[in-house]
């Protein structure tokens, strides 16, 4: 009895926090739906403020917005998959199932994990690539303080 207990806190804390992180902005995440609500007419509306504060050239916005547009359904589909995965073994953790139904779920979530962080690297790759290189060093220097920042928030 307690060694079924036990699983099953580790699995929820697994899958919680697996869950969290998803739901932390990644300042690394190209597609992170930003909405600049109150900026009507701006050429990079719906684009990440990491982007914004990069000082991008006209040509460079346009080369992100159209490698956004081929990463927002795949990355958007990859992570409802995800979603609904997640629900899916939180179900079956509270239910009746058995632990193999339960391992192949977890597998799934896994799977999707792995499959929704590689397209976003895959997509921040190609971004990578349009800019320069003090606007790389600007946005390796605002992902470390995005890291320090979600880690402090965790701490509290």
């Amino acid at each position: 009895m307690w060694l079924r207990l036990a699983f099953v806190v580790t699995v929820l804390s697994v899958t919680l926090d697996g869950a969290s992180t998803l739901a932390v902005p990644d300042p690394l995440l190209p597609l992170a739906i930003a909405q600049n609500e109150g900026r009507p007419n701006r050429p990079d509306r719906g684009m990440p403020r990491w982007i914004e504060q990069l000082n991008l050239t006209p040509d460079q916005m346009q080369r992100m917005q159209a490698i956004r547009q081929v990463y927002q359904n795949p990355i958007s589909q990859r992570a409802q998959a995800l979603r609904q995965a997640e629900t899916e073994l939180t179900g079956l953790i509270a239910s009746n199932a058995d632990s193999n139904q339960i391992r192949a779920k977890h597998n799934q979530v896994l799977s999707l994990r792995q499959q929704l962080a590689q397209v976003r690297f895959e997509s921040m790759l190609e971004m990578r690539e349009v800019l320069t290189p003090e606007q790389r060093r600007q946005l390796a220097q605002r992902m470390t303080q995005g890291r320090q920042n979600f880690r402090h928030r965790r701490m509290r």
